[in-house]
């Protein structure tokens, strides 16, 4: 019933059974309908966290996604900065890297 009531909701930010699949496929825990429209009205959209995913991070936290994607932390990104670290940078580490234009 909740999902039905927001249909408005979910079609203005723009984020369907794709990103739901890909969420579920990923790990991440099941979300409100709240936050899923977060997440579309954020830019998160499926090849995001497939992207993600395949640079290495499953984090496990929507918020966390959200998060990464505001501060325009995106796949390549993270592709690019790994090889020229000695460990895998932390979401705050890569936050920070991409806040400062570091890379």
């Amino acid at each position: 019933m909740e999902w039905q009531n927001r249909r408005p909701a979910l079609a203005s930010a723009d984020v369907g059974l794709e990103l739901l699949d890909e969420l579920k496929t990923q790990g991440y825990e099941r979300t409100t309908v709240e936050r899923f429209v977060r997440m579309g009205n954020h830019g998160v959209r499926a090849d995001y966290v497939r992207g993600m995913a395949s640079a290495g991070y499953r984090l496990g936290s929507i918020d966390e996604l959200v998060r990464m994607r505001d501060h325009g932390v995106a796949p390549d990104f993270v592709r690019t900065v790994k090889p020229r670290t000695s460990t895998a940078p932390t979401p705050d580490e890569l936050i920070r890297l991409k806040d400062r234009r570091s890379y």
